[in-house]
């Protein structure tokens, strides 16, 4: 859609505005107040589009306010005391269409919980329920992004002619005054002031940022007929209008930013007493623009010292809040701040002005912190033994400066830490027991002087290890190795008798079958041959050529008998091996 592009626009030119800005994306809500209403036809209204950003900073805001035509009629707009500086599209009213479209922005983030984007006037030409709506709505976070944190819209009703009460999303339904109908008591003299309490701004002594129906409360005494309430904006001895009807409170309407004055008098059949005065005091605007400036902005001082300054015309500045790369957080009266010490490298700094109702201006900017010349390293010791000799580490480092060498474990515990003294050459050494443990460490070597800037790090690994019984092959041979080598071994040894027994006697059992095979065979042979013998001379009586047959037989038989004798002795020896 067009606004969509124009709002790519937007993000495009604040991004540059909002470049490396570090404040946290959160919810942000647009709103139309009031939330209800009530007129009749031919009234003036009179509609604010407002955003409560929270502590979230944003810098551009875009909607299209929809109305029905046929009961509200836009007749102008007021962007005088909008918080955006700039329109990259309208606002532009269209009747016709019922609409009211926008697309604003800010040269810098600004936060709070009632931002003023337009305030819009309509007149009531018809009768019935008008919805006023906003859709094709964002809301641009100041964080370099262009981040929609748009989480709710809260549109309005008027009622031209029809009483309406619309109680917003997320909120309970507001307190009412009441009508009070009863024969008054008789009076014994003058009444009171009145106590007055108005839950929406509950404190008088306190700046508040957020808008609605400003609805004053009081308690009405017996004696009371009649009741007179107005907002003022400085108090006045004059009476003012009584209510039509003697009632418990009244709806002041939404108050424009400034200081404002509840003002309620009450009468008896004595007269009319002195009036109560309930201080109002609203602002809604943020803190003027203002630029950020810094001694330097890039130097080797490790606190720099920054600048910054703005005026708020309602509630006044309260105090600044300092970030350095979105963690830090300072927070001064004054419009200047020293910096605490910053590792060298670029750093972020952004400051909040906030004033006294909670609403907020910011800026940032990019300082460098040039690192210092770094120490050299000459010696380290290059074995490093469980419970054996100190770790021994020997350098040299530039005129007025010294080195700081931590000592730190895998996971960055801190183990130990030294600031050796240079003598008059700049050659410095340090000494360092070695750690209890075996394992890998590293140290962190840097130099620092007497303003506290530092240079760069330099990181040197080291190991401690068991000495080693002997060296073969270039592979150490600790107490510790060697045990676990002749526990592998012996574990090896008991594995490889097991398995050749097992082994052996697998080999013997299929031995056994195969004898056992064998034998069968030749016993199957001669049983064979003996049985043939018995049926073929089952006559008893032989003659030349079976005694020739029965000889074979026989040779046959030994022989066979021969080959079993052989066979089984080779088995009996293999089984024995």
């Amino acid at each position: 859609m067009k606004i969509k592009k124009y709002l790519t626009g937007v993000t495009v030119v604040l991004s540059l505005w909002a470049m490396f800005c570090v404040s946290a994306a959160s919810a942000a809500t647009l709103s139309i107040i009031p939330a209800s209403g009530t007129v009749r036809r031919g009234d003036q209204i009179t509609v604010y589009v407002r955003i409560n950003s929270s502590s979230a900073s944003i810098n551009a805001a875009q909607a299209t306010i929809s109305f029905p035509p046929d009961k509200l009629q836009a007749t102008s707009f007021d962007t005088k005391n909008s918080a955006f500086g700039f329109w990259l599209d309208g606002p532009n009213i269209s009747n016709s269409d019922g609409t009211i479209k926008f697309i604003g922005g800010t040269t810098a983030g600004i936060s709070g919980a009632a931002l003023s984007v337009l305030t819009i006037n309509f007149k009531a030409v018809g009768s019935g329920s008008a919805v006023i709506s906003a859709s094709d709505a964002a809301i641009t976070s100041n964080d370099g992004k262009g981040t929609n944190i748009l989480d709710g819209i809260q549109n309005g009703t008027i009622g031209v002619g029809v009483a309406v009460s619309v109680t917003p999303s997320g909120q309970s339904a507001q307190e009412q005054p009441a009508v009070i109908s009863r024969a008054p008591a008789p009076a014994t003299g003058l009444p009171a002031a009145p106590k007055l309490r108005i839950p929406l701004y509950p404190d008088e002594t306190k700046w508040y940022s957020q808008v609605g129906d400003t609805v004053v409360f009081w308690d009405v005494p017996a004696d009371i007929t009649d009741v007179s309430a107005r907002v003022v904006r400085a108090k006045t001895s004059e009476t003012g209008t009584p209510e039509r009807e003697l009632v418990n409170g009244k709806d002041l309407g939404v108050l424009d930013d400034g200081i404002w004055y509840a003002r309620v008098q009450f009468q008896n059949l004595k007269g009319w007493g002195p009036a109560a005065y309930y201080g109002i005091s609203i602002d809604t605007a943020s803190p003027l623009p203002f630029k950020l400036k810094a001694d330097n902005v890039s130097s080797d001082n490790p606190t720099p010292k920054i600048f910054y300054e703005t005026q708020d015309a309602l509630s006044g500045i309260d105090h600044y809040e300092i970030r350095v790369d979105g963690k830090e957080l300072f927070v001064s009266t004054s419009t200047s701040y020293t910096l605490p010490v910053q590792a060298p490298g670029e750093h972020t700094v952004l400051v909040r002005a906030i004033d006294k109702a909670g609403n907020a201006a910011e800026n940032n900017i990019t300082l460098n912190v040039v690192p210092i010349a770094g120490p050299t390293v000459t010696f380290i010791t290059k074995d490093t033994y469980l419970g054996e000799g100190p770790l021994q580490i020997n350098g040299s480092a530039a005129t007025g400066t010294t080195p700081s060498i931590s000592m730190e474990g895998k996971n960055g515990d801190l183990i130990a830490n030294a600031d050796p003294i240079p003598d008059a050459n700049g050659n410095w050494s340090a000494t360092f027991d070695l750690p209890r443990k075996a394992g890998a460490y590293y140290l962190e070597i840097l130099a620092k002087d007497a303003r506290g800037a530092t240079s760069f790090p330099i990181k040197t690994d080291f190991s401690v290890r068991p000495r080693p019984l002997f060296i073969i092959f270039g592979l150490e041979i600790t107490s510790g190795t060697l045990a676990v080598f002749l526990l592998l071994l012996l574990i090896g040894g008991f594995f490889a008798g097991y398995f050749t027994q097992k082994l052996a006697k697998e080999q013997r059992g299929r031995k056994v079958v195969i004898a056992q095979r064998d034998i069968s065979v030749i016993f199957n042979s001669l049983r064979k041959d003996i049985d043939k013998m018995l049926d073929d001379y089952s006559d008893e009586k032989i003659n030349e050529s079976e005694a020739k047959e029965i000889e074979f037989y026989l040779k046959r038989m030994r022989d066979n008998l021969e080959k079993m004798k052989r066979y089984m002795s080779e088995n009996v020896e293999e089984m024995q091996d």
